[in-house]
């Protein structure tokens, strides 16, 4: 890095001042401050600094069954769960936590047991009112189910390669 012209002509205009001037403990102070710069500018062109932008979210599909009351719900059991982490004896703490998990898993249950119900109403109203808004339907949930079965094989495949990485 000491291949900049701006840092060899500091590094020689330091070999110069410390030639002229004689003042020992002006000329130390000096010395170190401007070897102080040189090092940091050295660091500045060395290091390549990145800028910290927005962080971006990852793409997390949505469940349609996943409503805004089970997601308070999820992040009061998220906060139970860490004062339950916090005191694992406290037979309070571990009792509103658990029952809090068995209430939110049995929301969870009934919202996934409402939708499929919607999606069968809507499936019989529409093959005898509007077949084409019907075959949309099908078309819709195939396309819904196909994405579902392809995130698992994309982990899965990329174990895969990890694993046979490390194995040769």
């Amino acid at each position: 890095m000491f291949e900049s012209d701006m840092i060899k002509s500091k590094v020689q205009a330091l070999a110069n001042e410390h030639t002229e001037d004689n003042s020992i403990s002006n000329s130390v102070d000096h010395i170190l401050k401007t070897i102080n710069y040189v090092i940091y500018d050295v660091c500045e062109k060395s290091l390549n600094k990145k800028m910290q932008g927005k962080s971006t979210k990852k793409n997390i599909t949505k469940k349609k069954w996943f409503d805004s009351d089970l997601h308070a719900m999820r992040k009061v059991l998220l906060q139970k769960s860490l004062a339950y982490s916090k005191n694992p004896t406290d037979p309070t703490i571990r009792g509103s936590f658990y029952k809090t998990r068995k209430i939110y898993s049995k929301c969870c249950k009934r919202k996934k047991h409402q939708l499929k119900q919607h999606i069968i109403q809507r499936l019989d109203s529409l093959y005898e009112n509007n077949p084409n808004e019907y075959w949309t339907l099908v078309k819709e949930i195939k396309n819904d189910c196909i994405q579902s079965e392809e995130q698992p094989q994309k982990y899965l495949r990329d174990g895969l390669s990890i694993f046979q990485h490390f194995l040769a």
